[in-house]
This record gives C-alpha cells, sequence and structure tokens, in this order.
C-alpha cells in the first residue's frame, strides 16, 4: 500500500507476492481491490510464478479439475514446471486418481534432479499409496537419508489404511527413536492403528505420547483418542475426553454417540445425540445410523418412544440432501 501511495509502479514481479501475502492473512477485500488494479494496470504473459499461484489456489480450495487444467495450460505455453509446481499438482493428480500422469511426473522429477527435494518426496509416496502400490512408496521412503516428519507421516497413514498395523506401529517407533518432533499428523494416523491390538496398554502409552508432545487437546487428537478408548470398551476414559473438549465438532460428537452405542449405552448415546442437537449441529449419515441403532435396541427394550428422538433429525436431513441409511436386511433406505 506504501508502495502505492509514494507513486512506485507495480509490475508482474510485485503481484504475485502481493496476492499470495493476500491469501496467507485472508484478505479477501484487499485481495479484491489488488486483482481490480491487476485488471487496470495489465499483465504481459503469465510467468510461472503466477501460474504456481493459480494452481496452488485451486488446489488448497479443493478445485482439482480447475487446478489440472490450469496446470496443463502452463506446459502449453512452454513452461517448464519447477517444485512449486509438482508441489502443487501431484495431490491434484492424486485426489483426482490420475497415477499413470502422477507417474510421469514422477519421471520428470528424477530427470530434473529433484528428488532430493523433501517437499516432492512425500507426496510422491502419498500418491503412490493413493494407488494400492505400497511397496513403491516404501521405497520411495527408504531412499531418503535424512526424513523430516512429513515423510514420515506420508507413510504412516496408507499402513494404518491397509490394516498393516504392525507396519504402522514400527514406523511410529522409528520416528520416536529418530527423536523427531511428533504432530497431530502423525498421532491421528496412528491412533487408529493401536486400535488393531488388543491390549489397552499400548494405546494409554501412546495417550502419554501424545501429552509429552503437548496435542492432547487437539481436537482431532483427543477425538481419535476417545474413539479409540470406546473401541477398547473404556467408555469413562472417551467420557472424560469428551467432557475436557472445550469446542467440540460433529466428529467428536459423532464419535462418542457410536462409541455408546458400540458399547451397548443406548440412553447415554441419545443423551449426546440430544446435547449435539442442542449445540445446534445437524446430524449426518453417521450420527442418524447410529442413533437409529440405538433407538431399535431400545424399542425391543419396550421404549417405544426413543424413536420420536430422531425422527426430526432424520426429516431435516432429508431436506438438505440424500442420505443412505442400512436397513436391517442390509440394503439401504434412501432419503431424499
Amino acid at each position: 500500500m506504501k508502495c502505492r501511495v509514494s507513486g512506485c509502479s507495480s509490475d508482474d514481479f510485485t503481484f504475485p507476492f502481493v496476492i499470495k501475502a493476500c491469501s496467507s492473512l485472508r484478505a479477501l477485500g484487499i485481495g479484491r481491490e489488488i486483482h481490480c488494479v491487476v485488471l487496470r494496470t495489465g499483465i504481459p504473459q503469465p510467468d510461472l510464478v503466477s501460474w504456481n499461484a493459480l494452481i496452488a489456489g485451486y488446489s488448497l480450495n479443493g478445485l482439482h479439475q480447475e487446478a489440472f487444467e490450469t496446470f496443463r495450460r502452463a506446459l502449453e505455453t512452454g513452461l517448464e514446471p519447477n517444485v512449486s509446481t509438482l508441489a502443487s499438482v501431484i495431490p491434484v493428480c492424486t485426489r483426482l486418481g490420475l497415477f499413470h500422469f502422477g507417474k510421469y511426473l514422477h519421471g520428470f522429477i528424477v530427470k530434473s534432479g529433484y528428488m532430493c527435494d523433501l517437499f516432492l518426496v512425500p507426496t510422491l509416496i502419498s500418491m503412490y499409496t493413493g494407488d494400492f502400490d505400497l511397496s513403491t512408496a516404501r521405497k520411495l521412503f527408504d531412499s531418503v537419508v535424512e526424513k523430516n516428519v512429513t515423510v514420515w507421516n506420508a507413510l504412516i497413514p496408507a499402513y494404518t489404511q491397509s490394516k498393516k498395523f504392525f507396519e504402522a506401529f514400527e514406523m511410529f517407533r522409528g520416528m520416536v527413536r529418530a527423536q523427531l518432533k511428533l504432530d497431530l499428523v502423525t498421532f491421528v494416523s496412528i491412533i487408529p492403528s493401536f486400535e488393531g491390538y488388543s491390549c489397552i496398554d499400548y494405546g494409554e502409552s501412546l495417550h502419554a505420547c501424545a501429552v509429552k508432545h503437548g496435542l492432547e487437546n487437539q481436537l482431532s487428537v483427543s477425538t481419535a483418542f476417545l474413539s479409540m478408548y470406546a473401541k477398547f470398551g473404556n467408555v469413562d476414559s472417551a467420557k472424560f475426553l469428551f467432557d475436557q473438549v472445550p469446542i467440540r465438532n460433529l466428529l467428536s460428537y459423532n464419535a462418542m454417540i457410536s462409541g455408546c452405542v458400540s458399547n451397548g449405552l443406548w440412553d447415554a448415546s441419545l443423551a449426546v445425540f440430544r446435547d449435539m442437537k442442542i449445540e445446534g449441529f445437524n446430524p449426518d449419515a453417521v450420527s442418524l445410523i447410529s442413533v437409529i441403532s440405538a433407538c431399535s435396541k431400545l424399542e425391543h427394550e419396550n421404549e417405544p418412544r426413543s424413536m420420536d428422538i430422531v425422527e426430526g433429525a432424520v426429516k431435516n436431513a432429508a431436506g438438505r440432501g440424500t442420505i443412505d441409511l442400512p436397513s436391517g436386511g442390509g440394503q439401504g433406505n434412501q432419503l431424499t
């Protein structure tokens, strides 16, 4: 702003950095003003920095097809992608399922000498795990001499989602031995793996580790531990964690409701559901499936009024869109 007031001119080197700053600060109003200035000033052929900013903006806002089309247009201008371009577009390929093109970019990265970049390796690992190619993902991981937290975090969730709990646990132990600063992505990724062990002691040790790293109050971490304790049958610990959360979201309510249902606490699950409605949260399919299951059990126990609690919620959900709910026979009942 001082530059504009003092009469200094802006060019195509100035605008990308200012617009990126507006994006980081979420200063939409100022960003729009700068956009107007850009339109009035006019910019010649966009350079790679401009294309990268546009690709990253689309990607960060979930507009993956637009991001990929923008990348394709950038290539048509004859520009060669750099590390920033590739770091934005490879996750886009993963989300769109364009693994063949992602592998082509992997070849380009090797040819261009970018494989030593620690920003690119995690994106490639995630791409291969998205294509269920854990073998190649592990080879990429092992090829990195000095691994940072992001590299480790790229592979742990892949093992967890593939139900390779031992491998995920060994990866986590490797991080601890390397004395890395574990973050919330690490814990959210590894906690479900501990649910695969029959001994709650492992989960409690992991919880203590999260406390040591100062992450126990992170909402995503506490919700994951809540779910873990409920699956172990320790509803008291799950309820304690739930009560400690200062600002709950739909995920934490769903975790507590399903935890009560899975442990046969039908009335408790309905009480949490009522609280969720009072707090102004609209139940989703996960909420409704859990609470309808609880109502079904209570009806068998001669509590026919229990279903009244969710009838209004089901009607509201039906008004917002289509939700598939499983019936007793395993088929979906579609609410439209």
